[in-house]
């Protein structure tokens, strides 16, 4: 990776791997699709490069949950919602040694399907990065067919 920090560029070397399971069950008004991830990410800092402390970052996250599809679009559309719902437990530990655990709910509501002749996608999910640290995602897209 690169990286600018106090008018100096430096590199790291990134290491990330995860693996994940899922299936699905179809129930009669609509699809679950139960999941389970674990993910991990090692990155390595030079020693006394733009003032920061050199060393190792580490993370793993592991996470439990699924999505449920509706079969029925809302209000006579092509528009189907789903929901997720994940577990998230999650360890880092950065440069100086300071480590960060928790476990927290990562939501998420969405639309999609076909509308107008092209498909339609959009979701919104919100989640924790760190102990004091939330995030929100918003999705939006729409492809045309011609």
């Amino acid at each position: 990776m690169s990286y600018e920090a106090n008018d100096e560029e430096f590199e790291t070397d990134r290491y990330m791997m995860g693996l994940g399971l899922s299936g699905s069950v179809d129930h009669a008004i609509g699809t679950f699709e139960p999941r389970i991830r674990i993910d991990a990410a090692r990155e390595e800092f030079p020693d006394d490069i733009a003032g920061l402390t050199g060393g190792r970052f580490e993370q793993i996250v592991a996470s439990a949950g699924g999505r449920f599809d509706w079969n029925t679009g809302i209000l006579d559309t092509g528009l189907t919602p789903f929901a997720s719902l994940d577990i998230e437990m999650s360890r880092s530990e950065d440069t100086d040694g300071e480590t960060d655990s928790f476990a927290s709910p990562r939501i998420g509501f969405g639309l999609s399907g076909s509308l107008k002749g092209g498909y339609l996608h959009s979701s919104i999910d919100v989640g924790r990065v760190g102990s004091d640290v939330y995030d929100a995602g918003l999705e939006l897209s729409y492809e045309f067919k011609f």
